[in-house]
């Protein structure tokens, strides 16, 4: 009886604590259900207060949301109920596409974008996949993972990110806000409050991180060289953008000579952080903000002088000649006409047309009458009326032409200016450019067909750069505004300059710096570009590349091949020509009036010896 009632009172104890061991169970499933939804509420307000703030900042208009974990229904609505309803467009990605399939969103949506992906330890490599093609050449947006998981090497992800650098990154785990700086990926920060993110994602200080700059030979835009005392001396008005750009932000630079010029192909650009020039729109690589809009212009040499035994025509048109000849004819028409109403007999009989053409003359070159005595037939009102008004118009004639010719004199004259690009069609000169740069001129729409006719290349480039450098204009050249600026300050001493350039353009382009596409400092480097803009250092920066080129021995001053003499033999050989023709044209009125004189007389001898018959 003992050992029965003793194994009922086992068997009642273990059922007690059967029972508080499964009430404990239960309670801990509770616990465990109402945290997750407790952290599932929390995780969900604080990206409520996330979205919210940056889109009344940021004036985000397209959220991206990634779950490559989502494999039901189910799945994506607990996904979209973690996230808040936001009034903006949604894009959503569940499947993963492999990359050469994707489209970059930079080509067909605006970039003012937040985007939200799920990521676990299993699926974290493929994400950042899909991320980096969405997000190509727009990596410096703004991220938030929401990682589901217990353990990851925080580490390794930050690391994974900066290879695609993403650098707004915000990771949401276990109640905890991370970001990492982007200069050393291996310090892991925690934020107290994700506001706090703002002011670790754009950090001015990239403790000391060296970045990799091409050193070039491109004046204006970098080149180095050694000065009287020896020291190396690096310059270029893109060298000085990146280089203020980096010590300014406690950044070092590493240089590595790169031949822009003569690379095999794109690969020999990598591993360069940044490429002071412009290279042109390589997908392969990131560009900065413009940071100044020129033009590619046409060089062409400057108008020749006219010559100068004409100079003594040119201050008047065709047309102004031609009113003189009209108004010198209606003068001597009337002085021939006023004779005939005259009263005296005499009188009428004195005028003749050598007369009325020699007073006209004086009328018009502003010489008084009295010098030819012509001066006493004019007896009316109405003949003083008409000299008058003749004498006003040479007054106006004969100062317009003397100013005209002292004005000539002075600044000499030239041929007219080559305004347009089809005006080389009156020419005989060639367009030279750069064998790489024919395809990219050829296939330019818009333009006249001379100047395609035109292009040529020559097989050593070298050519190009020294012909251009001398100015010799028994060619064309093209090229940016910097550099045309940086030829044409050899002419900075010259009274008339050997170049100059066509006003129409040939094709508009913009001026940007190359990086990596996956720089990390995009974003610090297009505001700072605006700055510099802004501010008016550019136009320093560019000012001192040009000096720094003549320092340097690239460029030299020009200087004007002979003086400008005036008033030489030269300037009176039309004059000369002028004097010749009018003596002609006098001794020829002289013969002729001679000749229907004496024919007079001898009429009248031949009429008295009939009449007296």
């Amino acid at each position: 009886m003992l050992i029965s009632s003793g194994s009922r009172m086992i068997r009642k104890v273990r059922s007690l604590k059967n029972q508080q061991q499964m009430l404990v169970l239960v309670i801990l499933v509770l616990m465990v259900i109402k945290c997750e939804e407790v952290n599932g509420d929390k995780l969900k307000s604080e990206l409520k207060a996330i979205l919210e703030d940056y889109h009344k900042e940021y004036d985000i208009q397209l959220k991206l949301l990634v779950n490559l974990k989502a494999n039901s229904t189910q799945d994506m609505k607990r996904f979209f109920d973690v996230i808040p309803n936001i009034d903006v467009p949604k894009m959503l990605v569940t499947q993963f596409v492999p990359p050469k399939e994707l489209n970059p969103l930079h080509l067909t949506f605006n970039m003012n974008l937040l985007t939200i992906a799920e990521v676990n330890s299993q699926n974290l490599n493929l994400t950042l996949m899909v991320l980096e093609q969405l997000l190509w050449k727009r990596h410096y947006t703004k991220i938030i993972l929401l990682f589901a998981g217990e353990k990851f090497e925080l580490p390794l992800l930050f690391e994974a990110a900066l290879e695609k650098g993403f650098t707004w990154l915000l990771v949401l785990w276990q109640n905890q806000t991370l970001t990492y700086s982007p200069f050393k990926a291996n310090v892991v920060i925690r934020l107290a409050h994700y506001s706090h993110f703002k002011h670790m994602a754009l950090l001015n200080n990239f403790q000391q991180k060296v970045f990799r700059v091409a050193d070039q030979d491109y004046a204006p835009r970098g080149f180095s060289y050694y000065n009287l005392q020896g020291k190396l001396i690096r310059s270029g008005y893109y060298y000085k953008l990146v280089e203020n750009f980096l010590l300014t932000h406690n950044g070092c630079i590493e240089h590595d000579f790169l031949d822009v010029w003569n690379v095999p192909k794109l690969n020999g650009f990598q591993g360069f952080d940044f490429i002071p020039n412009q290279l042109g729109p390589f997908e392969d690589f990131l560009e900065s903000d413009a940071f100044l809009y020129t033009n590619y212009w046409l060089m062409a040499p400057t108008s020749k002088e006219i010559k100068q035994s004409l100079w003594l025509t040119a201050p008047f048109s065709p047309a102004i000649w031609l009113a003189i000849l009209i108004t010198l004819i209606t003068l001597v028409m009337l002085l021939c006409i006023m004779p005939s109403e005259c009263r005296d007999h005499q009188l009428r009989q004195k005028r003749d047309f050598s007369e009325a053409l020699l007073q006209s003359l004086c009328v018009v070159l502003y010489i008084s009458l009295t010098s030819v005595g012509g001066a006493h037939h004019y007896k009316s009102l109405f003949h003083f009326a008409i000299c008058l008004i003749f004498l006003y118009t040479g007054f106006s004639l004969t100062n317009l032409y003397t100013c005209s010719l002292s004005s000539i004199y002075t600044t000499r004259l030239y041929e007219p200016e080559m305004q347009r690009i089809q005006d080389i069609a009156h020419t005989n000169l060639r367009i030279l450019v750069h064998t790489g740069e024919m395809p990219r001129y050829m296939g330019i729409q818009n333009l006249p067909s001379i100047f395609h006719e035109r292009l040529t290349a020559r097989a050593n480039n070298s050519e190009l750069q020294t012909e251009r450098i001398r100015l010799n204009m028994s060619l064309l050249y093209t090229g940016r505004g910097d550099l045309i600026q940086l030829l044409f300050f050899q002419q900075l001493y010259m009274k008339r300059p050997r170049a100059t350039i066509i006003s129409e353009p040939v094709v508009g382009s913009h001026m940007t710096l190359t990086l990596l596409p996956h720089s990390i400092v995009i974003e610090q480097l297009n505001r700072y570009l605006h700055n510099v803009r802004d501010s008016g250092l550019l136009q320093k920066f560019k000012w001192d590349s040009q000096w720094d080129a003549f320092m340097s021995g690239k460029i030299k001053f020009f200087h004007d091949d002979a003086m400008n003499r005036s008033l030489t033999v030269a300037y009176f050989e039309y004059a000369f020509m002028i004097w010749s023709m009018g003596l002609m044209v006098a001794s020829i009125a002289f013969v002729w009036e001679h000749g229907v004189h004496s024919h007079c007389i001898c009429f009248k001898f031949f009429e008295r010896i009939w009449l007296w018959k």
